[in-house]
């Protein structure tokens, strides 16, 4: 996948709490295995109503990553 394809699959989660996702690194070479890439990807989560608590964006971010692995078959680095 690109990393534009992975940024739409990101933007197509569906919640009233992620304001804006946008892809800041893009990294391929040393340390990353080949035909491998690692993407770094800035989301804010926010609410209208009220100031969000940790446990909330917790998470959110946690079902986030979860989605997104699930759709692209990719992983986190550790």
């Amino acid at each position: 996948m690109t990393s534009g394809e992975i940024l739409e699959v990101l933007k197509a989660y569906e919640s009233p709490m992620i304001e804006s996702v946008e892809l800041f690194d893009y990294y391929k070479g040393k340390n990353i295995q080949s035909g491998k890439k690692s993407l770094g990807f800035r989301i804010v989560y926010r609410s209208r109503e009220r100031t969000l608590t940790d446990s909330e964006v917790e998470t959110l971010h946690g079902n986030l990553v979860a989605y997104l692995l699930n759709k692209t078959s990719g992983e986190l680095r550790g």
